[in-house]
């Protein structure tokens, strides 16, 4: 579940609703896939389901801090240079984003 804000005046900002994203359960994770069917930052041991599986638990909070590569501090994020870079090593990313762009989505 998501929660939807709504911004109101003179009011401050108040929780509307909340939106059930994705009610059939699709994966976005290949069970025969390098990450045997769960989500990449799962496999990494960045996150897992608590115990009682109701809710997300961190488990690496530093990871995004610092860059694999070079464990270089990473203080702010240069879209162009960390991301599309970190992404187009993989060809099917490389696939991916060439299929966004042909049809016209804005990155």
């Amino acid at each position: 579940m998501v929660a939807t804000w709504t911004r109101s005046f003179p009011m401050p900002t108040k929780l509307t609703h909340y939106t059930l994203l994705n009610p059939e359960g699709v994966t976005a994770w290949k069970t025969d896939g390098p990450t045997q069917g769960r989500c990449v930052w799962d496999y990494h041991d960045v996150w897992r389901w608590s115990k009682t599986g109701d809710k997300a638990v961190v488990l690496r909070e530093n990871y995004f801090r610092h860059r694999p590569e070079s464990d270089e501090e990473v203080s702010q994020v240069r879209y162009e240079k960390d991301l599309i870079a970190y992404l187009s090593r993989s060809t099917f990313t490389q696939i991916f984003i060439t299929l966004l762009f042909r049809n016209g989505v804005n990155a």
